[in-house]
């Protein structure tokens, strides 16, 4: 009878067993079988395997991590540059894996391409990302000589994405007296990173639908500090890298100081600011061997401020 019942009690506890291990393992169809690796069913010959546990031989001696986070073996120990490791280990050039706004978002090799991922230096080689403003005006002694750019921006019509500067490329103001104030830490407006992002100077009066009908312009911000960078006059120039491509039927957007009544200016507050000749350029490269000429936008206004012109110096992109 003590026999019969340790039995009985050995079959329900095996029981048990039974349905606690099925509960680890989804049931799968058949032909199929349950893969510990990927967590999911497979047929036979598709089984993944780690190359930590089971290693490596052959063709593909070397045991590489790919980017979905597991461990496979490849042909190659180390991709060359420009090229990044695939899922199934090898080393390709077209695998977007990162999203991106700027190139220095991505991995050495790679560049921000025309959809906002990551993608090899080659495929990214075509995009137009960088602009380029040359500043035409006559030099002046003051803490904000020639043009005053408050921000640059990319709007798509197709996409309906908006984009700004994300990187300055390259900063050469004009003029030795500027230069000089600025390296010995003057309060003037020769910070280049104020060019970044969304406007200062026109923060909430400009949309995709551009400047609103209200002309004035702040000078300083809340910590007294300029809301846009000089150049400085003629032969001055900044270059930056956008955070959204310059494709044909987008509108390139320059806002520059100018067009409107000055705020948070001082003595000068209420005066009228005026719009400085610039020349615009974009380029699919940093260094710009390839630039492609935009408009030149000429001096605008008078001094009694009857004649202003609104500070957004628009291109419709064409011809790239």
């Amino acid at each position: 009878m003590k026999k019969l019942i340790w039995t009985l009690s050995a079959l329900a506890l095996t029981g048990l067993c039974f349905v606690a291990c099925e509960d680890d393992e989804e049931e799968c169809e058949a032909g199929k079988v349950w893969d510990t690796v990927t967590n999911t069913c497979v047929v036979p010959q598709q089984q993944a395997t780690d190359c930590r546990t089971d290693g490596c031989s052959g063709a593909k001696p070397y045991c590489v991590e790919v980017p979905n986070g597991s461990w496979t073996c490849s042909g190659t120990e180390k991709c060359d540059d420009g090229l990044i490791r695939d899922n199934d280990g090898r080393c390709v050039s077209s695998v977007q894996r990162l999203d991106c706004e700027i190139s220095t978002d991505c991995e050495d090799g790679q560049a921000c391409g025309a959809e906002n991922t990551c993608v090899s230096a080659a495929e990214a080689a075509g995009v137009y990302r960088y602009v380029r403003i040359d500043d035409l005006s006559s030099a002046d002694r003051s803490k904000d000589p020639g043009a005053d750019i408050d921000a640059v921006a990319i709007f798509n019509p197709t996409s309906g994405k908006t984009g700004y500067a994300g990187r300055v490329v390259d900063y050469k103001p004009n003029a030795d007296k500027f230069i000089e104030q600025i390296e010995n830490n003057k309060n003037v407006a020769g910070n280049p990173q104020k060019i970044l992002k969304a406007p200062d100077a026109f923060a909430g009066s400009y949309t995709n639908a551009g400047l609103s009908n209200d002309s004035k312009c702040i000078y300083r911000d809340s910590n007294e500090e300029f809301t846009f960078v000089s150049l400085g006059g003629e032969g001055g120039t900044i270059t930056v890298e956008m955070t959204q491509p310059i494709v044909n039927g987008s509108r390139l957007d320059i806002l520059e100081v100018g067009g409107c009544k000055l705020q948070n200016a001082g003595n000068d507050s209420d005066k009228n600011a005026f719009r400085e000749t610039l020349q615009i350029y974009v380029s699919v490269t940093e260094k710009g061997e390839s630039w492609k000429q935009g408009p030149k936008f000429e001096r605008s206004g008078n001094k009694d401020g009857a004649n202003l012109d609104k500070g957004l110096l628009s291109w419709t992109v064409e011809g790239l």
